[in-house]
C-alpha cells in the first residue's frame, strides 16, 4: 500500500523522435526522384510508433518493369557509428519489388514488405544502436505465408552511388534490403556476409525480389 502524503514524482517527458530539416528532406527526396524515378505515391506512417517511417512508392515505368520501396524517416536519426565509419551515420531503406508482389491500395499498405521496412527503418533509433553496410537482421519468422523468406541482409542500393551529404556534415546512404532465408543467415555467421553474397546472382541482390527462388545455400 502506498504511503499517504507521499510526494509525487514528476512523470517524465517523451522524447520527441527526430526529424529531417526542411533543406534535408528536400535533398533527400530529389536525391530518389533523380536517380530511382518519379515518386508516384506516399504511404503515410501513423506516428505509433515512435520514429515515424513514411514509404516513397516508385512505380513501373518504360525502363523498369518493377516497383520500388524506398523508407523516408530514418535517416533522421544519427546514428552512433564506429569511428571508422566517421560521418557515414545517416541511413535509409530500399527493396525491388516485381509487379505481382505489390498489391492496389489499402492492401498495399498492409503488406509484408511494408512493414519489413518500416521495422527495419525503426530498428536502430528504437534500440539506439546502428545499421551499416553487410548487417543482417533475423526477423524471427518468414514475413508472409507465401515465403519463408525472414531475415535482411543489408548492402549498397545501387553500386556507385554516392551518400547524400546533408546540411551538418552527416551523409545518408541507402540500403538494399536483401531479403534471406535462415539458412543463408546461419551461412553469414559462420563464413560472413561477402561469403553468402558471392553465391547469390545479381538478379538476387539487386533484382526485384522473389519470394519463391531456392536458397543459395545447400
Amino acid at each position: 500500500m502506498a504511503l499517504f502524503g507521499k510526494k509525487k514524482q514528476p512523470e517524465a517527458k517523451a522524447e520527441t523522435p527526430p526529424v529531417y530539416s526542411e533543406n534535408d528532406m528536400s535533398a533527400y527526396i530529389h536525391m530518389i526522384s533523380d536517380s530511382l524515378g518519379k515518386i508516384t505515391e506516399v504511404l503515410r506512417d501513423d506516428g505509433a510508433h515512435g520514429l515515424n517511417v513514411d514509404l516513397l512508392v516508385i512505380s513501373p515505368d518504360e525502363g523498369r518493369d518493377f516497383f520500388t520501396l524506398v523508407t523516408v524517416g530514418a535517416g533522421a536519426y544519427r546514428m552512433p557509428v564506429p569511428p571508422r565509419y566517421g560521418s557515414l551515420n545517416r541511413a535509409e531503406f530500399a527493396l525491388r519489388l516485381p509487379r505481382s508482389q505489390v498489391p492496389a491500395g489499402e492492401a498495399l499498405r498492409r503488406s509484408w514488405p511494408v512493414g519489413m521496412l518500416r521495422n527495419l527503418a525503426r530498428l536502430a533509433y528504437s534500440h539506439r544502436s546502428w545499421v551499416g553496410m553487410y548487417h543482417d537482421i533475423d526477423f524471427g519468422a518468414p514475413f508472409s505465408e507465401e515465403t519463408k523468406l525472414c531475415a535482411v541482409l543489408t548492402d549498397v542500393f545501387d553500386e556507385g552511388a554516392e551518400p547524400l551529404t546533408l546540411e551538418g556534415g552527416d551523409r545518408l546512404v541507402l540500403y538494399n534490403a536483401i531479403p534471406l532465408y535462415r539458412p543463408e543467415i546461419e551461412y553469414i555467421e559462420a563464413e560472413g556476409p561477402e561469403a553468402l553474397l558471392e553465391l547469390m546472382s545479381d538478379d538476387m541482390i539487386y533484382g526485384p525480389v522473389d519470394i519463391k527462388r531456392d536458397c543459395v545455400v545447400k
